[in-house]
């Protein structure tokens, strides 16, 4: 009798164990998409600062948004980036930020350096304990020079609370060609 007792507190004890260091192992996993990730461009989200801190653009497009016709936005064209605010189109005033789409591979993201032209696999492996919504594979816009976009689909990856985002257009490499900023669901 006093060796099943022996055995059963044995068996508690290593069950115990076993759910500390699995509770203890997923709260050392960290989400790599926060707000940090974003400190090198995060002047991008205030139409004021882009302006302050980079200058004239290279040229803007008012647009409405392809599958919005209700929705007006204002297209920003920098050499290495389009970034995109809402527009009143009433009072002639640019609003909040909405998107940007990184074209350069002079950007990196975060201590891993995130950038164009790494592969899908590098992607998957740095953002594996970034939130993902169902389903991964988002559809969204790509702008060209004159504005016309062009829908095609992208893996986003979210902080904790969805606020954050970022996406990644692959090319038939599996490269990453765009980089996408998103800001909520």
């Amino acid at each position: 009798m006093k060796k099943i007792k022996s055995v059963i507190i044995v068996f508690i004890m290593l069950v115990v164990l076993i759910l500390t260091v699995i509770v203890i192992r997923k709260m050392c996993t960290q989400n790599y998409i926060y707000q940090d990730i974003l400190l090198d461009i995060k002047y991008i989200f205030q139409y004021e600062e882009v302006i302050q801190k980079r200058g004239t653009p290279v040229k803007t497009i008012q647009k409405q948004l392809d599958y919005n016709m209700e929705a007006t936005v204002l297209l920003v064209y920098y050499e290495d980036m389009v970034i995109v605010y809402n527009f009143d189109e009433e009072e002639q005033k640019v609003g909040e930020f909405v998107w940007a789409q990184i074209e350069s591979d002079q950007y990196k993201f975060g201590k891993k350096e995130v950038c164009i032209g790494m592969t899908k696999k590098e992607i998957e492996k740095i953002f594996k304990y970034s939130r993902q919504p169902s389903p991964a594979v988002h559809r969204g816009i790509v702008y060209d020079s004159e504005g016309n976009g062009k829908i095609t689909s992208f893996i986003r990856y979210f902080d904790n609370y969805y606020d954050l985002g970022l996406g990644f257009i692959y090319d038939e490499n599996d490269v990453v060609e765009y980089i996408d900023i998103y800001f909520g669901l």
